[in-house]
């Protein structure tokens, strides 16, 4: 990630559609669906979840995320 030094926000309730430019992308909704942040470096996008209780698991809300936002 040396190379992403960007961090953007983005304010709607589903990820962003277009992510250009690589870096960090952080929801302004404290309480955002599925994610904490996303890491994007390339091609490769990463979703970071930090729990601190007890959860239940995401990754199928996270990926029906990214399908819809291509």
């Amino acid at each position: 990630m040396k190379e992403c030094d960007r961090i953007e926000t983005f304010c709607c309730n589903t990820l962003p559609e277009v992510m250009v430019k690589d870096g960090m992308y952080v929801p302004r909704n404290c309480n955002f669906s599925a994610i904490d942040l996303i890491w994007k470096c390339g091609k490769k996008v990463c979703g970071v979840q930090v729990h601190t209780s007890d959860h239940h698991d995401v990754l199928e809300n996270f990926r029906a995320m990214c399908v819809d936002a291509n």
